[in-house]
This record gives structure tokens, sequence and C-alpha cells, in this order.
């Protein structure tokens, strides 16, 4: 069986996935204020952030986007669970900035 860094090697270089589009809802955007207790009104005031934000409505955190990327890159085809030869993990991330 062969790895899927092998798999993948000669495709480097060159776009092997895009994702399908998916809307992001006000209830999911509210739901990560649960979680993470950020309740910013331009995240979870639909009517302030219509009349005072500049993007005409609210925004998802800057880190619900970035937490998105355990579900791309299962839906691009890495690995996402443990098997017998191979195990990918995440070991960070550099230089993420939301400007």
């Amino acid at each position: 069986m062969s790895r899927f860094v092998d798999k993948i090697a000669g495709q480097v270089g060159t776009e092997i996935f895009a994702s399908a589009w998916f809307e992001i809802s006000q209830d999911d955007v509210d739901a990560f204020s649960v979680l993470t207790r950020d309740w910013d009104y331009m995240h979870n005031d639909p009517e302030w952030a219509a009349d005072k934000g500049p993007w005409g409505g609210t925004i998802a955190h800057g880190f619900f986007l970035l937490s998105l990327l355990a579900h791309f890159h299962g839906q691009a085809g890495f690995p996402t669970l443990a098997s017998d030869d191979e195990y990918v993990i995440n070991y960070g991330l550099d230089r993420v900035r939301f400007i």
C-alpha cells in the first residue's frame, strides 16, 4: 500500500483540490460565539452590523474561518483517521493573519 504523501508527490505545485461552496449561516456564527465566548456586534448583531458596520451585515470570525481548514483538509482527500501505516497531524500554522 502506498503512502498518501507518495500519492501526491508528483502533484506538488499544481492545484489538486477546490472545495464546493457552502453557506455559513448566522446560526453557525452564533454557535461559534457560544463556544468561544466572543460576542462582538460585528459577528452577532445583524441590525447593528447593517447599520453601523462597514460590511453591510455581520461577518464570520477569523478563527471560525480558520477552523474550517479541518473540513477542507478532509474534503481534499488527506487522511483524517489513523491507519496502520500513516497518520496526518497538524503541527501548526506559520504567519496566519486576519488583515
